[in-house]
């Protein structure tokens, strides 16, 4: 009974994770001159104008591998802007 309980279980978490769309932040697109990954929101689009960038592409320099960079920064008249501020779409 524990096994398939356990077998259960790994199947409904490899579903669940397959439905988060860019995941693995492999997507992005370029909006106002700046990178953004797709199907994820973020403060980008406010922080612009002020050449200030929260949510960043990061690149370890190997195909198949980028990564999402947040950065907590204090924004001029919006305050700190923390680590959350980048959440996922539905």
């Amino acid at each position: 009974m524990r096994g398939v309980f356990l077998a259960i279980l790994l199947l409904v978490s490899n579903v669940i994770i397959g439905q988060i769309p860019n995941n693995s932040f492999e997507n992005w697109s370029v909006v106002n001159g700046y990178s953004t990954p797709d199907n994820w929101d973020n403060l980008n689009s406010i922080t612009y104008s002020s050449n200030i960038f929260t949510c960043l592409q990061g690149n370890p320099n190997n195909p198949g591998e980028m990564y999402l960079y947040l950065i907590s920064k204090n924004i001029p008249g919006k305050g700190v802007v923390l680590r959350k501020d980048c959440i996922r779409q539905d």
